[in-house]
Parts: C-alpha cells; sequence; structure tokens
C-alpha cells in the first residue's frame, strides 16, 4: 500500500490525510483503527489500541527512516510522501505534547536541508517543511520547554533551536525576561550565547531593540545567572541606549569579575552617565584592573564637590583602596588633606573617604598615614581619620 500511494503522488497523499482528519473513511492506511473496539464508556481500552496500530509507515519513527531512505536513494515522490505525513505528525506532536517526535522530525529535516550531499529538491521540499511545521506555535512550544532536565530533549532542543535560525531570538528573550527558576534561567542563557556566535548582528539587534523595562530585567536575569556565557549578552546590554540598562549590565559584568569582563568595565568608565561610570568604578577596583590606575586617579582629583560627579569622585577614591597600589598612596594622602572653604560637609566626605582607602589598602605606609593624621593640628583631618578608623574597627571586630 505504501508503494501504491508513492506512485499516485503527493497530491494523493495529502488528500488522503485530510479526508482521514475530516472524518472520511480513506485508504486503509490512514485509518487509526477500525470500528467496532469501543468499550462501554465509549473509549477504546488501551491495550486494543496497542494491538490495532496501523501499518507500520505510519509511525513517526518509520516516517523518518522512509524519508532518509528517500532523500539518500528515492524519489522526490517519495521524499514528498514521507514529508507531508511527517508534517501532519508535528502538528499531533504539539498538540499531544510529544517533543520527541518534534525533535526528531525538525531534526531530519534541518539535517537535509543544510545537507550538501542531497539534492536541491530535497534540500528544498525540507526547507519547505521546516516553514510549515515550525510556525510561531511551534516556537513557542520548543522554548517554552527549554530547561535543563536529563534526557536526549535536553542537548536536541538548543540545537533544534539554532536550526530554526534568528526568528527564535525574540522568544528567548521574552521567556528570560518572566523566567524565575535559576535553571531555567542558564538553559535560556546558554541557548541566546550560542546564537550569539553564529549570529551576532540579529542578537544584537533583538537586545538594542528591547524597550527599558525588558531590558533591565534582562540584563539582571543575565546577571545572575553569570558565568562566561552571560559575558557577550551583557557586554551588548552595556551599550543600550538607556543608562539604567547600562548600568544594570555593568554590574552583571562586575558581578562576573573574570578578566574576560575587564575591557567591558574598562569601556564603561567612559559612559556619558555618571551613574554607569560611578557602577564601572565600583567593580574595577574591586576586580583590581590595573589598567584602570590612570582614570581612577583622574577621577580621584577631579575638582568637584556635588551632585553624581562628586559620588563618582568618591567611588574612585574608594576604586584606589581596593586596588592597593602604592603608587596612589600620594594621591590618597593629599586628597586628605585636601582644604574645602566653601563646601565643608562634602570636604569632610573626601577626606573620610580617603582615609577610608588608605586603611583598606591593607599596607602599613597607607595605615601610617591615617595614625599621623589622628596627630594633625586640623581638626578636619583628625576627625575624617578616627572616623575610618571607627569604621575599620566595625567591620573587622577579631582585628581590634
Amino acid at each position: 500500500q505504501a508503494e501504491g500511494v508513492a506512485a499516485a503522488g503527493p497530491g494523493a497523499g495529502r488528500a488522503a490525510v485530510e479526508e482521514a482528519a475530516a472524518g472520511g473513511a480513506g485508504p486503509s492506511w490512514t485509518r487509526p483503527a477500525e470500528a467496532g473496539a469501543v468499550s462501554g464508556t465509549g473509549q477504546e481500552p488501551l491495550a486494543s489500541l496497542a494491538a490495532r496500530k496501523g501499518p507500520r509507515e505510519q509511525s513517526v519513527q518509520a516516517l523518518i527512516e522512509r524519508l532518509e531512505q528517500e532523500a539518500t536513494s528515492g524519489t522526490p515522490v517519495g521524499y514528498e510522501w514521507a514529508a507531508a505525513r511527517l508534517e501532519a505528525a508535528a502538528g499531533q506532536a504539539i498538540a499531544t505534547d510529544r517533543l520527541g517526535e518534534l525533535l526528531a522530525i525538525l531534526g531530519s529535516f534541518l539535517r537535509h536541508r543544510q545537507g550538501e550531499g542531497h539534492k536541491p529538491a530535497v534540500r528544498e521540499r525540507a526547507a519547505q517543511a521546516i516553514q510549515t511545521i515550525a510556525g510561531e506555535e511551534a516556537v513557542a512550544y520548543l522554548v517554552g520547554h527549554l530547561d535543563p532536565g536529563t534526557g536526549p530533549s535536553a542537548e536536541e532542543l538548543p540545537a533544534v533551536l539554532l536550526g530554526l535560525g534568528p526568528r527564535v531570538i525574540p522568544p528567548l528573550l521574552d521567556r528570560l525576561t518572566l523566567a524565575d527558576q535559576a535553571e531555567v534561567r542558564a538553559a535560556l542563557v546558554a541557548t541566546l550565547a550560542r546564537f550569539l556566535e553564529v549570529a551576532p548582528a540579529e542578537v544584537t539587534r533583538a537586545l538594542q531593540q528591547t524597550e527599558r523595562e525588558q531590558a533591565v530585567s534582562l540584563a539582571a536575569s543575565v546577571g545572575a545567572v553569570g558565568g562566561e556565557a552571560s559575558v557577550g549578552l551583557l557586554a551588548l546590554l552595556a551599550r543600550h541606549r538607556d543608562a539604567t540598562v547600562r548600568r544594570e549590565a555593568v554590574r552583571g559584568l562586575g558581578g562576573i569579575g573574570t578578566p574576560s569582563v575587564h575591557r567591558y568595565l574598562m569601556l564603561a568608565l567612559r559612559d556619558p552617565d555618571p551613574a554607569v561610570m560611578e557602577a564601572a568604578v565600583v567593580f574595577v577596583g574591586t576586580a583590581r584592573v590595573k589598567l584602570a590606575m590612570p582614570t581612577l586617579l583622574r577621577l580621584a582629583g577631579q575638582r568637584v564637590l556635588a551632585g553624581q560627579p562628586f559620588a563618582v569622585r568618591k567611588a574612585a577614591v574608594a576604586a584606589l583602596g581596593a586596588m592597593g597600589d602604592p603608587g596612589s598612596i600620594a594621591t590618597l594622602t593629599g586628597l586628605l588633606y585636601t582644604r574645602t572653604w566653601f563646601k565643608r560637609a562634602a570636604g569632610d566626605e573626601l577626606r573620610q573617604a580617603a582615609a577610608l582607602a588608605l586603611l583598606s589598602m591593607g599596607r602599613p605606609e597607607g595605615r601610617q598615614v591615617v595614625e599621623d593624621g589622628m596627630r594633625s593640628r586640623r581638626g578636619d583631618v583628625r576627625r575624617a581619620c578616627q572616623a575610618a578608623l571607627g569604621k575599620q574597627a566595625e567591620a573587622t571586630p577579631g582585628q581590634g
């Protein structure tokens, strides 16, 4: 019967499937079961269904085998016969939540579309089948099942999504925005990172086009996942048009802290928004990015005592302390003894920040500057040093 259908051409196969779906009798190979074997509840018992499966050609695995055979040594008519039935089977797999079958079907067509050894007609028909199967509903179904579970699907699903191309990227971003489980977020980030390797322009465009609220949520989610897979995505978000998004992305990069993020933090030091710059300053200090020393010294020495630029200045002072470079002791000492005639409160903040930075360096020469400041004739210097020593004692009570 299978050979008869193949000989009849693709139109006969499609017509038979449509007739069976509409409730018509159709040829024997399209009938799921004979009439009459129904239980008292109106449903056929499972044992009866299992005992009376349709012909072998109707199982998904058998159809895939037939498709593979026709792709390599068969005819376009035979390939069409199997492809039409697998397209219908893919729809049924989605409707009945059989992920494994859908992945197997799509995997076969993806291989044929990309296979250089296949005939042009086979590659063209495979591409058509992918377009037919992988519509909006199917893509949403696949993305919705992306999780770090075990089994073949956990490995096959990301590969199939990559094969479907960049149109999968927006649904992946949408799900990552809403995902609340760490394992799911990690799987989504890993898949997006693979897309970034094969389709960087499309990933960049999708991230740049996201609105502020979603982009901030994405930056937070990707940052929470961390690891090297997150670096490229956060680097793109650090170039978003919205400053709030860039700041969240910089925080995520700083949280990763590996050498691979250093150059992106350095770029953020030149951000036009002071809040983004401040976040970058904090993390280059924590990560001890030596290349940032000239920038930190410049920011610490700028003559501002108000507003966001002053916050950046104080952050740079603290970052110098975190870096621990003895070359910055002279600059920090100068800030400790800075005179501020008209901004006394801001001056007190700056001097205390300098004293704390000298102590946080963990160097005897830095601590000596603060202890000498305790004996200074200037009351503002003594107060700053006393406050810094007190805060250090509170932070490390065991060390006195």
